[in-house]
């Protein structure tokens, strides 16, 4: 459940996600890149979870791409739609659409080239997409065989 909701700078709390997940990039090879939008509205959330979500997306992003590539984090303001994107992009591994659904059930697991390489219970993304929909947003998986996954948390002010 979420705790106590504050407006928040969204692109922060990105860069502190980051620094967390630097000494793993290093370890995987993994260099992790910023796009942020510099006229991004605050938000409010519960830091703490958004936090979490943004970890695991960007652990699960230099988890599964190959030594040598980079992961992407970028911001977007969609001022039409009143929302916030946030989009985490990966070279990795590609899963179909079946298997997407399957990684977005608890204890879901996907067998793909460097799963081997990878421990998993199967709860990240269930729990992100969990706290997304209780911030009143969306999760979009979208993957993409050759290309990558690119996984888009939508946040409507």
């Amino acid at each position: 459940k979420l705790g106590k909701l504050m407006e928040e700078d969204i692109n922060e709390i990105i860069l502190r996600s980051i620094k967390l997940n630097k000494g793993q990039a290093m370890d995987f090879g993994v260099t992790i890149k910023t796009r942020l939008d510099a006229n991004l509205p605050r938000f409010k959330c519960d830091q703490r979870r958004m936090k979490q979500i943004l970890v695991n997306l960007i652990s699960n992003a230099v988890k599964y791409s190959p030594a040598n590539s980079n992961v992407e984090v970028s911001t977007i303001f969609v001022e039409k739609e009143n929302k916030i994107q946030i989009v985490v992009d990966d070279s990795g591994c590609c899963m179909s659409d079946e298997q997407i659904k399957i990684a977005l059930m608890r204890y879901g697991t996907v067998e793909n080239e460097n799963s081997g390489f990878v421990d998993s219970v199967g709860l990240g993304l269930p729990i992100v997409n969990q706290l997304v929909r209780e911030h009143g947003g969306n999760l979009i998986v979208e993957s993409e065989v050759g290309v990558g996954t690119k996984v888009v948390v939508e946040l409507f002010l």
